[in-house]
């Protein structure tokens, strides 16, 4: 194979047959042609351009995967929407095993007249305060301020005889006007008055109230901004090394030699080998241009203190200039109903301790001071795990009942016991007194024999005798 000065090659022998070089022309460093260009996936969606190195797109729209088959000019309407099916079946089961806890409470603590038999646990004080304390749950009002407060209101209404009937129609059509309110009758659920604040988690120790928001300070995301104008010439082994640490993870890449057409050029370059490189997630940096100055400025994709960028290696001054300024992240920082609250980047959560523990939300702007309110209720089925809970958890009223009986079984085994050995030591009093009495009687009856015969032994007299 011949070679010219530029190293392509000039014949058509062997694998110079694969030769494909872009800039080259034909048999000089070009033998194959090319028949398609490699290219990402374009759609808009309302009126944003988004582009993908894939057909299958599920972050474009929250809980929505979009397969792309084929190229359309006519915009197509997608619609989304809730699926309340699995909604009204979860409501069914709730009902279904309410009423199967009213069968078996009635079941072992009904009293038959007839046969004047009791049941096991007839008149137990456990039971009847269980009783008591489900059915106001059951049937009262969450006062929360929502569109549904009630279960009649959505369908769900008591019978005759205690038990919970279903309206599939009335739940329908609650399901429908507004499916959310009909979730926070029986979940639990935050809400947000701003609507740039977000209630993404609660604990089991959040105490439902309204709670006023307070930012004293928002979030950031670490970046870092070139000293100088990017070089934009990169010679191997010379300025294409450069070492990346971003977020506490490092990774190096490689970039290849030659003249870039512009520092657009080159920052795209960088971007998309720190975006693929192995040891970083998609989308982990972006890296712009300041078109004053030229110089390549790259931020962090992750809020808060853990975000931070810096660069080092042989392309690091060429790329970024001696002295690039480097800007850690910060967390928000806040306050929740006047308690304190930790951030750990836009995410404000209540501390440990206060009525807002485990109250996390998401503040992804505004402004900085007073912030509406944020408002947090437990629904049905939330009230009704607490109170199962109090009734049937490791220190609950059931818990509480079994000890006191345990208890009561112990001490009357200890009774029992006490009882017996008294038992023991009265019988064993008895017996000696017993044994020593039967000893008496022989004694006595011996001497009785004995007086007998001595009697028997003595002369008779005659009283009819004449001496």
């Amino acid at each position: 194979t011949v070679a010219d000065g530029d190293g392509n090659a000039t014949d058509a022998a062997g694998l110079s047959q694969l030769a494909y070089d872009p800039a080259a022309t034909a048999g000089a460093g070009r033998n194959l042609g090319e028949t398609q260009a490699a290219q990402d996936a374009a759609l808009t969606i309302d009126g944003l351009a988004i582009h993908r190195a894939t057909n299958s797109i599920d972050d474009a729209i929250p809980g929505v995967t979009l397969t792309l088959k084929s190229l359309t000019a006519t915009p197509t309407t997608l619609t989304v929407g809730a699926d309340n099916s699995s909604v009204a079946t979860s409501v069914a089961g709730f009902v279904t095993a309410y009423n199967g806890v009213l069968a078996t409470l009635t079941s072992l603590t009904k009293y038959d007249s007839t046969t004047q038999t009791a049941s096991v646990l007839t008149g137990d004080s456990t039971v009847r305060l269980s009783q008591n304390q489900l059915r106001p749950l059951i049937g009262g009002s969450l006062g929360n301020g929502g569109r549904y407060d009630t279960l009649s209101a959505v369908g769900v209404s008591f019978q005759a005889d205690g038990t919970l009937q279903l309206d599939s129609a009335k739940l329908q059509a609650a399901l429908t006007t507004d499916g959310d309110a009909v979730a926070q009758l029986f979940a639990a659920a935050g809400n947000a008055t701003d609507s740039l604040v977000d209630v993404t988690a609660t604990s089991a120790n959040t105490q439902p109230g309204n709670y006023a928001l307070n930012i004293t300070q928002f979030a950031t995301r670490g970046t870092l901004a070139g000293s100088a104008a990017a070089a934009l010439t990169i010679t191997a082994g010379v300025n294409d090394t450069l070492s990346a640490t971003v977020d506490g993870i490092s990774t190096t890449i490689t970039l290849a030699p030659g003249t870039y057409a512009s520092a657009a050029a080159l920052a795209a370059v960088i971007q998309g080998k720190l975006n693929t490189a192995s040891e970083f997630t998609a989308d982990s940096v972006g890296v712009t241009i300041d078109g004053s100055s030229g110089t390549l400025n790259v931020t962090s994709n992750r809020w808060g203190s853990a975000s931070s960028i810096s660069f080092a290696g042989n392309a690091a001054d060429a790329l970024f200039g001696s002295a690039p300024t480097a800007v850690t992240g910060v967390d928000v920082a806040g306050t929740i109903g006047g308690f304190a609250a930790a951030g750990s980047g836009q995410k404000l959560t209540g501390a440990t301790g206060t009525p807002v523990d485990g109250l996390a939300l998401a503040i992804s702007g505004g402004a900085l001071g007073a912030r509406g309110n944020v408002s947090y209720a437990k629904g049905i089925a939330a009230r009704l795990n607490d109170t199962l809970t109090s009734i049937l958890g490791r220190d609950g009223m059931i818990k509480a009942s079994t000890d006191g009986a345990q208890s009561s079984i112990t001490d009357l085994g200890k009774q029992e016991v006490t009882l017996q050995k008294r038992l023991d030591q009265i019988q064993q009093a008895y017996y000696t007194q017993y044994t020593a009495l039967d000893t008496l009687v022989s004694s006595l009856k011996s001497t009785g024999d004995y007086l007998t015969q001595q009697l028997a032994a003595l002369p008779k007299f005659n009283n009819n005798s004449n001496n």
